[in-house]
C-alpha cells in the first residue's frame, strides 16, 4: 500500500509483532512517502534502529544514518552514530589480529 494511512496502520502491526523485516520495507515505504524531510529523518532513524538492534547490522544502520546526513548535514545523531560505527569496526580488526581471528 501506497497510502500513508494503510502504512502507519501496518507499521504498528508489524511492530507490536516483532515482524522487523516486513517493518522495514514499510518503513522505506513510508520514507519515500514523507512529506518533509524531518519526517523522512524520524522514519530513516527508525530504519537504523532496528538494523543496529534488531540485526546487529551495522552496515545497513549506518546506511540509514548516511541517508539522514543527506537530508540534514548537520544531524549530531547521525554523525555520531557513523562515527561510532567506524570505530567499532577499528576494534573488531585490531581484536581479531590480537586473537587469530577469533574474539572471545
Amino acid at each position: 500500500p501506497r497510502h500513508l494511512g494503510a502504512l502507519k496502520g501496518l507499521d504498528r502491526i508489524y511492530a507490536r509483532q516483532g515482524r522487523y523485516t516486513e517493518l522495514l520495507h514499510n518503513l522505506q515505504a513510508q520514507v519515500e512517502a514523507a512529506a518533509t524531510p524531518r519526517q523522512r529523518i524520524g522514519l530513516l532513524q527508525r530504519i537504523a534502529a532496528i538494523h543496529d538492534e534488531e540485526f546487529l547490522d551495522h552496515e545497513h544502520a549506518a546506511e540509514a544514518y548516511e541517508a539522514i546526513l543527506k537530508l540534514d548535514g548537520a544531524n549530531d545523531i547521525a554523525s555520531l552514530a557513523i562515527a561510532l560505527f567506524s570505530i567499532s569496526a577499528v576494534i573488531y580488526v585490531i581484536a581479531t589480529a590480537f586473537t587469530g581471528g577469533g574474539v572471545a
